[in-house]
């Protein structure tokens, strides 16, 4: 993964400027997971299509048209191996996030994992 790109987002996930969620990048009620804030930092600088998906489908947003896991155009820009932040073969990010771990916390293991990622 890109160091100064892990830098900005692992700035971003200690900022106290996203609330955290569960299941989706970001839901409707702008909560993001971990992976969500990763295609926040990046929005403006790669272009991405953000769409709002109607209440009565998924109450989500996407983000190049994914929900879930990362956009290929994200993943491929940050150099990350897998669309759901794999760091190791049990191991990654969303799991990790959906599992309740704390943004700061997620902070530390991709401080700890940028070069697997």
């Amino acid at each position: 993964m890109k160091r100064e790109i892990a830098t900005q987002w692992v700035k971003a996930l200690r900022s106290g400027d996203y609330k955290q969620g569960t299941g989706v990048l970001r839901s409707s009620d702008n909560r993001f997971c971990c992976l969500g804030v990763l295609c926040e930092v990046l929005r403006e600088e790669l272009n991405l299509e953000v769409t709002k998906i109607p209440s009565d489908y998924n109450h989500a947003y996407e983000y190049e048209g994914s929900q879930i896991a990362l956009p290929r155009k994200v993943r491929d820009y940050v150099r990350m191996r897998s669309s759901d932040g794999d760091y190791d073969d049990r191991n990654s990010l969303a799991k990790l996030n959906d599992k309740g771990m704390s943004f700061s916390d997620l902070a530390d293991v991709i401080e700890a994992n940028m070069k697997v990622l």
